[in-house]
């Protein structure tokens, strides 16, 4: 049977169905990882020497967000050494967050997840990057790195769990203060006393700190009782501070003292001859030593002075 040259009505439904569909997967391809179709991009490059399983298409995120993706991995040369090239897009909206400083790192989501390329945010002294530069590079979150930690980890775990038990069995068999601790009642009994001799001390303290508070109460009163006295008494010193007649009369005593006194010191009486004239006091003292003289001389030879006769 001759076809005809038309084409029929079904299959041109199903052509622009397959087309649609074709679209939409084109479309949430582009979007899952950042990119649309129509949506311009700058790109980047960063050096690693590991990328962790890193691959083509893998997401670019910034602070937290998805901008991007990686469009390209090889090997290359940074500096005469061999390192791993990796290029990757940046949506034009998120450009104005990165510079040439800001940080690229290889990290993982969550402990199983894929990887994915990770920027960090530029601050306030850095300018937007320049398209196609290369920037530097951040060990960042790769758990790879992280778990390449863990056999040294458990290297030093066993050597803790292995001096724990050293200690643990020197204890047991009685060496050192928690072994006598442990093994030994007279060290715990010792313990114990000192413990109890501590309280008893603790309270005599105590009891010796309430006396002398109290102590000190009671002169605390008696001086406040001295000073009621003192303000409101009829008492000597309560004159001393109040009354002026005393006080004039002190004064007068003084006085007269000071008048008596100079006239002793430059009067011709017999005090201010002793004070002043030193031929009286030469006269004085010759007279006191021929007196004693002669009070020896009496009690030396009694009968030379005085007679007695009973008939």
């Amino acid at each position: 049977m001759k076809r005809s040259g038309r084409v029929p009505w079904v299959e041109v439904r199903v052509g622009m169905v397959v087309l649609f569909a074709f679209a939409v997967l084109s479309w949430a391809a582009f979007n899952g990882t950042g990119m649309t179709i129509f949506e311009k991009s700058n790109e980047l490059h960063a050096y690693f020497d590991d990328i962790s399983g890193l691959v083509n298409g893998s997401p670019v995120w910034l602070g937290g967000i998805e901008v991007g993706n990686v469009t390209k991995i090889e090997f290359g040369e940074l500096g005469g050494v061999g390192r791993v090239h990796v290029a990757f897009k940046v949506n034009q909206d998120a450009w104005a967050l990165v510079s040439d400083q800001s940080k690229v790192a290889v990290s993982t989501m969550g402990l199983m997840g894929d990887k994915y390329i990770s920027l960090s945010v530029r601050t306030a002294e850095q300018g937007p990057a320049t398209p196609g530069a290369t920037l530097p590079t951040d060990a960042g979150g790769d758990m790879t790195s992280a778990f390449a930690s863990v056999p040294g980890l458990m290297d030093t775990l066993k050597l803790t769990l292995s001096h724990l038990n050293t200690t643990l069995g020197r204890i047991e068999s009685g060496e050192g203060l928690l072994g006598r601790l442990t093994t030994n009642s007279a060290t715990t009994y010792e313990i114990d006393s000192l413990v109890v001799s501590s309280k008893l001390a603790m309270r005599e303290l105590v009891g010796t700190q309430r006396r002398l508070v109290a102590a000190m109460e009671n002169v605390a009163g008696s001086f406040d009782t001295l000073s009621y006295d003192l303000l409101h008494g009829e008492g000597t010193l309560s004159k001393l501070v109040y009354d002026s007649s005393l006080y004039v009369g002190l004064r007068r005593v003084t006085a007269r003292s000071d008048s008596l006194l100079a006239k002793w010191d430059s009067g011709p009486g017999t005090m201010g001859k002793l004070s002043s004239d030193s031929m009286l006091y030469v006269e004085v003292r010759d007279v006191v030593a021929d007196t004693r003289k002669l009070i020896d001389d009496i009690m030396a030879n009694p009968r030379k002075y005085f007679k007695f006769s009973v008939f």
